[in-house]
């Protein structure tokens, strides 16, 4: 028999990480934030977890100051062309209400319509606020599954620092078992990461080189990108491409140019 209580949260940011999640529900501060967490009346663990995907954009919009950059939302309008890649927790009403409480920060007690979530496909609980809005997104094994985004349109989008990147890539290799390349290459796709971040160094990111040799690498290899790309066509700037990808291949390992993208083409 299945528990009226219980609900799904498909969480799709950097709640992809089970070891940051939990910290909603026990209180505490994250390892890569400056924010503290109160603990939740409710301290069962998740029931269950599980991979899941969900037909909305993913990007990065807004500025954190505990994450010290962009914070990932999804788009609040279907789309059945996009993936986003999430992780439901099997949890009660109570914890997500304590969950939604915490995201919008709203002092006061937060106690959402469930029902009328799933009846009209959202509620919204707080207006206006970044998470405020709850998408009831279906059913998995007969028990309601819901996140939370902005109820508002987002049309600018905002860089994301590399340790929220981190704690999403830690929460995807968790979750869907990804390889380094393969979250590369999903995070390299979103609104808020093509824009700001080279792809060298997105590169970096991902395979948790954020030290003082990684950025001087990115220094030499941006510089090398930026004479490569006044050169004129001829030999010597295809000797300066060979040059460049010996270089990354000392660093990266086998690895081709074109694979971190146009600023060295």
């Amino acid at each position: 028999m299945i528990s009226e209580d219980l609900i799904w949260y498909a969480a799709y940011g950097s709640n992809l990480s089970e070891e940051r999640f939990l910290y909603y529900i026990n209180g505490g501060t994250p390892v890569g934030t400056t924010r503290n967490y109160t603990p939740c009346n409710d301290i069962i663990p998740p029931r269950e977890t599980r991979p899941y995907e969900l037909n909305f954009e993913l990007f990065f919009a807004r500025h954190a100051d505990s994450w010290s950059g962009g914070i990932a939302f999804i788009d609040n309008v279907q789309d059945n062309e996009i993936n986003t890649l999430a992780k439901l927790y099997l949890i009660s009403k109570t914890q997500f209400n304590h969950l939604a409480k915490q995201e919008t920060q709203t002092p006061g007690l937060v106690n959402i319509d469930f029902k009328e979530a799933e009846n009209e496909g959202r509620t919204v609980f707080k207006r206006p606020s970044w998470y405020g809005l709850v998408l009831f997104l279906g059913h998995v094994e007969n028990i309601p599954v819901f996140t939370l985004t902005e109820e508002r349109t987002i049309e600018s989008f905002t860089k994301p620092s590399e340790k929220y990147l981190m704690t999403i890539a830690s929460g995807l290799r968790q979750t869907h078992n990804l390889s380094n390349d393969e979250i590369f290459h999903y995070f390299s796709k979103l609104k808020g990461v093509g824009e700001y971040y080279k792809f060298f160094e997105l590169y970096d990111v991902v395979n948790g080189r954020i030290n003082h040799a990684a950025e001087y690498m990115r220094i030499i290899l941006d510089d090398y990108a930026k004479e490569y790309s006044r050169m004129p066509e001829g030999e010597l700037k295809s000797q300066k491409k060979i040059d460049m990808e010996n270089l990354m291949r000392q660093y990266y390992g086998e690895i081709r140019i074109d694979y971190l993208g146009e600023a060295f083409n």
